[in-house]
């Protein structure tokens, strides 16, 4: 470090602590000043500092000193055995100078009470990574904290102390982070060390907060919210199709296929043996089934008096099952087993291609379908559901994630009894209205005839199914064998495909961005028709 940058050190803190009467650009002025008394070479312009550091006080002042205390010039400093036993527990202001700080020539780690920064070396400062003390505790995973066999942690997280204390902390060579904590209380008051390697720190530094052990993937492939052209390119492309054998005995053809099913929501499976037994064997390669109080498996025919309106021959409008349902499917499966009638052609549409041309084209239809929930029930031979639902549900970042749509499957609204009431009764049916529409459009609508041997998977809280309307005749008849697979099961897949992609070497999905990305391909696409059609109309 300089003797310029250390003059400028006390001016630099006098600032920090005065921030509330010190402009940003009076404290770089002020340091400014103090480097010129030093005779070094002459600092940049305080609107150059601004831009360089940032144009808080906080940046410019307490992160640049924070850099310079990391300098190679500076010794270690370690707690001291009487501090170890006298520290103070009042929890830390992150943004505070650290204390204390070990260098290697990995890294450098600097710590206080409450929290814990790294970085490599020949990192920028603004590569570092900031930690709670308490959660790296607490997040232990050796075997004194963490049972081999179970998996289950040995001790509570209110065992810790507010504040638990870091006795030496170091970058290791093969850049893992080595922590000893001080008289820790799940330790018998002794020593503890903990270890977390290279590879877990990459994942915390690439999730971050939302980081959680044992969670599940946050890497899934980005959504492809098709409509009909794009879907029946994918299926002339080879995607979306996959044999029985493979998907049971080829563990790379079975993630390819899972791959597809987590992108498009939609697949098949061909050559399927025709045995009732094989809807449960294409599932439970997934995971176990979902058992509804429709059983393990279920048969679609058409009966008298039928308990569902899917076991009947009548048109099926596009819709998702057991909405009224806790928890709702995450997987539905259908073999078909026999369709040799004349009717009963299969129909799929995204959901989330609907919500994304909603929002793109009515924003405020979109926003009500977010807002403004719906009852779905059911309540035959003894089964009561009740559950409501938003048609669209949206993430954090205002994309849909999922959508609730079951026409068949809905009770009523609240009575309404006012004009607050009926004016969101009529606020939805408008909105919902909309969306159905572009929904059943011919344009974002799949259509295929399921074949004897064929099985089809999809999204239940992605994807819209339904049926023709169909005449079986005296000798004709349509059966299929389905399953559920709820939808825990169905990401706990999508987290081993993304391990068997880790291990394959290959490319993994970014962790940030799928919601703009989906909704640019649909733009994209609303383009493409308009133009298309401007050119068509255009002669």
């Amino acid at each position: 470090m300089t003797r310029a940058l250390r003059a400028a050190r006390p001016v630099a803190l006098a600032a920090s602590r005065c921030t509330s009467t010190v402009t940003p650009i009076r404290s770089l002025c002020l340091l400014q000043q103090r480097l010129a008394t030093t005779r070094t070479k002459p600092v940049s312009s305080p609107a150059a500092l601004s831009r360089q550091f940032g144009t808080t006080a906080a940046r410019a002042q307490t992160q640049d000193t924070e850099t310079a205390t990391e300098e190679e010039e500076e010794p270690d400093v370690l707690p001291s055995p009487k501090e170890l036993a006298t520290l103070d527990q009042t929890p830390q202001d992150p943004n505070k100078r650290f204390k204390y700080r070990f260098r290697t020539s990995a890294g450098v780690v600097s710590w206080d009470r409450s929290y814990l920064r790294f970085r490599y070396a020949k990192e920028l400062w603004d590569d570092h990574f900031t930690l709670s003390t308490l959660w790296l505790r607490d997040a232990c995973e050796c075997p004194r904290c963490v049972d081999r066999h179970s998996g289950q942690k040995t001790f509570s997280t209110t065992d810790l102390p507010d504040v638990p204390t870091i006795k030496h902390a170091m970058i290791r060579y093969d850049k893992a982070l080595e922590l000893t904590f001080a008289n820790d209380k799940p330790s018998g008051g002794g020593d503890h060390t903990v270890l977390y390697s290279a590879k877990t720190l990459a994942e915390w530094r690439a999730v971050g907060s939302r980081w959680h052990r044992f969670a599940f993937t946050l890497r899934k492939p980005d959504i492809i919210p098709w409509d009909r052209a794009s879907y029946e390119a994918l299926l002339a492309d080879g995607r979306c199709r996959v044999s029985y054998n493979d998907w049971i005995n080829n563990e790379p053809a079975f993630f390819d296929a899972l791959r597809d099913l987590s992108q498009t929501g939609l697949i098949f499976v061909t050559d399927v043996p025709q045995d009732e037994k094989s809807v449960e064997q294409i599932a439970t390669r997934i995971g176990p089934l979902m058992h509804t109080f429709y059983g393990w498996t279920w048969d679609v025919r058409s009966k008298p008096q039928a308990e569902n309106v899917a076991y009947t021959n009548v048109f099926l409008g596009l819709h998702q099952d057991l909405m009224y349902h806790d928890p709702i499917p995450g997987l539905q499966l259908l073999h078909c087993l026999a369709n040799d009638c004349s009717g009963g052609e299969s129909l799929f549409s995204h959901g989330l291609r609907a919500a994304y041309e909603l929002k793109l084209t009515h924003q405020k239809d979109f926003d009500n379908l977010c807002r403004h929930k719906t009852w779905f029930g059911y309540r035959r031979n003894g089964h009561h559901h009740f559950a409501r639902h938003s048609t669209i549900v949206a993430g954090f970042s205002q994309h849909p994630t999922e959508v609730c749509w079951a026409p068949p499957f809905q009770t009523t609204f609240p009575l309404a009894v006012d004009h607050r009431q009926t004016d969101n009764l009529r606020r939805w049916r408008d909105a919902a209205q909309k969306f159905q529409q572009i929904a059943e459009s011919e344009l974002n609508t799949f259509e295929l005839k399921l074949k004897p041997g064929e099985c089809v998977i999809f999204d239940n809280r992605r994807v819209l199914h339904g049926r023709r309307e169909f005449d079986a005749g005296n000798t004709g008849s349509r059966w299929l064998k389905g399953a559920y697979v709820a939808k825990a099961v169905y990401h706990a897949a999508q987290t081993r495909m993304i391990e068997y992609m880790q291990e394959m070497g290959m490319a993994l999905p970014p962790t940030k961005g799928s919601g703009e990305r989906a909704q640019k391909f649909v733009e994209e696409a609303l383009a493409a028709r308009k133009a298309a059609a401007k050119k068509g109309g255009g002669g």
